[in-house]
């Protein structure tokens, strides 16, 4: 009986491993998941880039300011290594958009510029405000 059941969860997982190698290979294939990938690759990796730089300028005791506000000052410091959620975020939010795109991409194909698009926004927001960071920390 329990060998029974052992195979059956085995077919299911590679039932399951197919279907999503079928779901992968198919989104793939299409030149705008493509170009969105590209973009948001090159988005990220800037972020990642533009994140390591602030986390190696920051001496000493590696405090910095996270956020500044023009009504209070600075509202927010903490370790400089923190600025390394921020790519990460943008990293999650596209795994995030991709995930919900396996969902919708059959049922609408507009979907995909909408969801593949808004991370690649996410992300030069990302871009912007570690910018803004490295500017009131270093300049």
């Amino acid at each position: 009986m329990a060998l029974l059941s052992v195979n059956k969860i085995l077919n299911y997982v590679y039932i399951w491993r197919q279907n999503a190698l079928e779901l992968i290979l198919g989104l793939w294939g299409t030149i705008s998941i493509r170009v969105y990938s590209g973009v948001f690759i090159i988005f990220n990796l800037a972020a990642w880039v533009l994140a390591y730089r602030i986390n190696m300028q920051a001496s000493g005791d590696n405090i910095i300011s996270l956020h500044y506000n023009v009504d209070f000052g600075v509202n927010l410091i903490g370790d400089a290594s923190q600025v390394y959620i921020m790519p990460l975020l943008g990293l999650i939010i596209f795994l995030f958009n991709l995930s919900l795109l396996a969902g919708f991409y059959k049922k609408n194909k507009f979907i995909t510029h909408l969801l593949l698009a808004s991370a690649i926004l996410v992300n030069i927001a990302i871009i912007i405000s570690l910018d803004l960071i490295n500017l009131i920390n270093f300049r």
